[in-house]
């Protein structure tokens, strides 16, 4: 008995706590807590992933400057007037990635803390506004970011340029309508000046607002509804007055040269449907939409309709499998909610209790999520990602939750039960959403790497502007130091809209880089292929494989370091273009037009100009040619370090041609069966041809570099390595194979004579391995290019040079040869940081200042 009565007693001071106003506070704050806290995981998870979505990021880039802005375009359709501070921010905080998802993160923070707010307007009760608060983050955290893998469009309200805040300020100008008596109010004045700036901000609203007036308006007045057809008149009167408010906003816009909007967008692809087809698809896809706003459609990920049964069972027996399931239930509840306002609003008598100004923000949020969904599903939609138009919804929902709990009574200890059970579904979303996030990473991984991949070519090789796929050029500046771009809208022509006339540089005066992808990744631009882009810009002066092979490319980076020079006004064809891979004998200029041909072979970019000149100096001044062949790439592990050194390696040679502005041509050559090279030629000077096979710098004593496997041409020579991979992936040799190679290019360009590095060591420097591992290879490879020529026809000299060990030698590089000599070094030096470049940090770089006043020629 005495049991009974304590268990009673527990109970009942239990029932008093969950009763109390303390515990209630407590219950608000804690479920506004986990609100802001899931709204920071899955917002920032979104903002990773739309990091390399332009439309986050172009808006941004058009506040750079006052004239990129004045020139700049914006689309009618969207032109984020209402987010122009925040743009201007980033521009203050220099683009950086860190705080776009810092704003994107506050964005999303500010438009739920806002809209919880107006929630609070309809119930005050802290454990149903807790209630609601919670079933928020069950929800938001199973809304996707994307419509499917490897989407670009957005779905949540994790984006600066997309509708998040915009949606708070419609539903806070219903509010302010709902409660207007007088038309002359300023009230209504209030609502009309902010409305407008919302339509003049993104023209959706004007759909929703006056098709959702013009809707409440017909159904209340059929009922004779008098307080809320007052109410749809107000709200029909205070949109159409905003549309004329809003096409001001723009008037003055445009007239006052503050920037530029156009009417003529483009930004709906969609048409009217004209079949049953279309309107079953697009009702089915619409309410896939309104369940995919709710996070309640586990087949959000797939966009075919067919395969959608299988996906939301896979995807909803999974660790989020708790938290869908309360979504579906939040999303019924919501429907229902709906309806059931709409039921009393338009069965009962017009008694002041059904007229208050709550119930016309729900009838406005109704009304207006019926406008978009009879416009979703009259126009052609082939695909879920349509999501965001239905967005409404989730807040209209929530509207009509709260204001059906407002009229109801609870017991406290049943809204703590579902309380309870909310949280164990948010715990389920989280995984959920973690798992989401993670193969929408996956999916967008491929379209991620090549940008990194694009973005790091360029910091080697640097460029005046960046041309291509609006989609691709966006996201690769922001990794790239604020580059110039030049968004295109097709394969040649300049973005219209979201771009500015500033970045629409005069491309025959300017060098530049082209994205060229041979593979459709991005939503609206097109296909391009060679014959479109060598017709509009020319040949490139060199390329570099992004992603596939060379024979097989699918995307390139073109290089245009002279300019536009349309194929046309040189007498390049498509088919002659220096992209794609060419046969040896299909190389032109391997005859010297003038003298002798020399070849040197050697390891580095600049063991050339260090160790053998100014032997090449000389020799190019006597009219003989030049042929010079890297060996490695002489990357030190570093990857894509071996852009800049080549880039080196052409200035030098320039300079010691006496030629100031030179057009180089780079053409990937096939030397035998897989086995590819790079070579680098001036146009209107055949005597020099740079040949670069790209393997891997194999470290001082040739043990090479973890990062590329810690392979070297010591240890290939040496037989401790089968095979070698070139450091651009796309050759690997055997010791026989390198051997043959350099053969094929003796062979193909018949010098004279050849130099290579010396074995030589000495007891004070010990010499880079790589240097006499080239000096054997091209041994082996000179004794069967003279046995092919003939002893008695020709004897080929063979040259060696000493390398670091010339240290200890005698100086015998002077007066005017060191000069020629230093400029030469100099003029690569600007490439590489890694050496001194001028006679003052050579001073104080004895290693360097030998090199360069010293040529040692010696036995092998």
């Amino acid at each position: 008995m005495k049991k009974t009565k304590n268990n009673a007693s527990k109970q009942s001071s239990v029932v008093v706590m969950l009763r109390s106003k303390r515990f209630a506070t407590m219950y608000l704050i804690g479920a506004l807590i986990i609100l802001a806290g899931t709204t920071v995981l899955w917002s920032l998870q979104s903002a990773h992933l739309q990091m390399i979505n332009a439309d986050q990021l172009v808006n941004g880039y058009l506040f750079e400057s006052n004239t990129t802005f004045k020139q700049a375009t914006l689309p009618a359709q969207h032109t984020f007037l209402l987010k122009w501070p925040l743009f201007y921010a980033l521009k203050l905080l220099n683009f950086n990635s860190t705080w776009f998802a810092a704003i994107t993160v506050l964005l999303s923070l500010t438009t739920v803390a806002l809209f919880v707010l107006i929630l609070r307007k309809f119930e005050r009760r802290p454990l149903l506004l807790g209630t609601l608060s919670l079933m928020m983050a069950s929800v938001l955290l199973l809304v996707p970011a994307q419509p499917g893998l490897g989407g670009m469009l957005p779905v949540n309200m994790a984006m600066i340029t997309t509708r998040n805040l915009e949606y708070v300020l419609y539903l806070g100008c219903i509010l302010g309508l709902a409660g207007v008596k007088s038309v002359q109010s300023k009230r209504f004045l209030f609502s009309v000046l902010s409305l407008s700036l919302l339509l003049a901000t993104d023209k959706f609203f004007v759909s929703i607002s006056v098709a959702g007036g013009l809707l409440a308006l017909f159904v209340y007045a059929l009922r004779k509804k008098w307080a809320f057809v007052n109410f749809s008149v107000r709200w029909l009167a205070a949109s159409l007055l905003a549309v004329a408010g809003s096409a001001c906003i723009i008037w003055f816009i445009n007239s006052f040269g503050i920037s530029q909007i156009s009417g003529n967008n483009g930004a709906s692809p969609y048409q009217i449907i004209h079949s049953l087809h279309d309107f079953v698809l697009g009702t089915i896809y619409g309410l896939l939409a309104l369940l995919t706003n709710f996070g309640a459609n586990p087949a959000h990920g797939s966009l075919v309709l067919t395969q959608m049964p299988k996906a939301a069972v896979h995807d909803f027996f999974s660790f989020a499998m708790v938290g869908y399931a309360a979504n579906i239930v939040i999303f019924s509840a919501a429907s229902y909610s709906g309806y059931f306002i709409i039921k009393e609003t338009l069965a009962t008598k017009n008694h002041a209790s059904k007229q208050t100004p709550r119930h016309k923000v729900a009838i406005g949020a109704v009304a207006s999520t019926l406008a978009a969904f009879m416009a979703f599903i009259f126009s052609v939609h082939y695909y879920a990602g349509d999501a965001r138009y239905l967005a409404i919804s989730f807040f209209a929902g929530f509207v009509c939750l709260a204001q059906y709990s407002s009229k109801q009574k609870y017991d406290s200890r049943r809204i703590v039960a579902v309380g309870s059970l909310l949280c164990i579904a948010i715990i389920s979303g989280i995984f959920g959403s973690l798992a989401m996030n993670r193969q929408l990473l996956k999916a967008q991984s491929v379209l991620s790497s090549r940008n990194k991949t694009i973005s790091s070519v360029l910091k080697k090789h640097k460029t005046d502007v960046l041309v291509g796929d609006y989609w691709r050029v966006m996201p690769v500046r922001q990794q790239t130091d604020q580059m110039s771009v030049l968004p295109l809208s097709d394969c040649t022509t300049p973005r219209g809209v979201l771009s500015s006339k500033q970045w629409q540089k005069d491309l025959s005066k300017h060098s530049f880089a082209y994205i060229l992808s041979l593979d459709k990744l991005t939503p609206d631009f097109p296909q391009c292929g060679f014959t479109e882009v060598i017709r509009a810009y020319g040949n490139p002066s060199s390329s570099v494989l992004i992603e596939g092979s060379v024979k097989n490319p699918r995307e390139l980076l073109l290089f245009y370091d002279e300019g536009k020079r349309p194929a046309a006004s040189f007498g390049v064809s498509p088919a002659s273009a220096s992209i794609l891979p060419i046969k040896l004998n299909q190389l032109p200029s391997t005859d010297c037009p003038t003298g002798e041909t020399i070849m040197n072979v050697v390891a580095h970019q600049d063991d050339d100009l260090l160790f053998m000149n100014p032997d090449i100096i000389n020799s190019l001044n006597n009219g003989n040619c030049n042929r010079t062949v890297y060996v490695t790439a002489g990357d030190a592990g570093m990857k894509l370090q071996w852009l800049k050194r080549e880039q080196g390696s052409k200035a030098a040679y320039a300079q010691m041609l006496g030629i100031k502005n030179p057009v180089w041509t780079e053409r990937v050559v096939e030397v035998n069966a897989d086995h590819y090279v790079k070579v680098a030629s001036m146009r209107g000077e055949p005597r020099v041809s740079l040949i670069f096979m790209h393997l891997p710098d194999g470290n001082l004593h040739g043990d090479g570099f973890f990062q590329t496997s810690n392979q070297s041409l010591a240890k290939l020579f040496d037989g401790s390595l089968t095979t070698i991979n070139a450091v651009d992936g796309q050759s690997r040799y055997t010791k026989d194979q390198l051997i043959e190679s350099l053969f094929l290019l003796m062979q193909a360009y018949q010098p004279t004579s050849v130099r290579s590095q010396s074995t030589v060591e000495s007891n004070q420097f010990n010499d880079h391995n790589d240097h006499h591992r080239v000096s054997d290879f091209t041994t082996a490879a000179h004794e069967k290019y003279q046995t092919a020529v003939g002893k008695d026809m020709l004897t080929i000299l063979l040259s060696y040079y000493v390398g670091y060990p010339v240290r200890d030698q005698a100086e015998n590089v002077s007066n005017a040869e060191l000069v020629l000599k230093q400029n030469a070094f100099f003029e690569y030096a600007k490439f590489d940081g890694s050496v001194c470049g001028s006679l003052q940090e050579c001073a104080q770089t004895p290693t360097y200042n030998a090199y360069l006043t010293h040529q040692i020629v010696s036995a092998y």
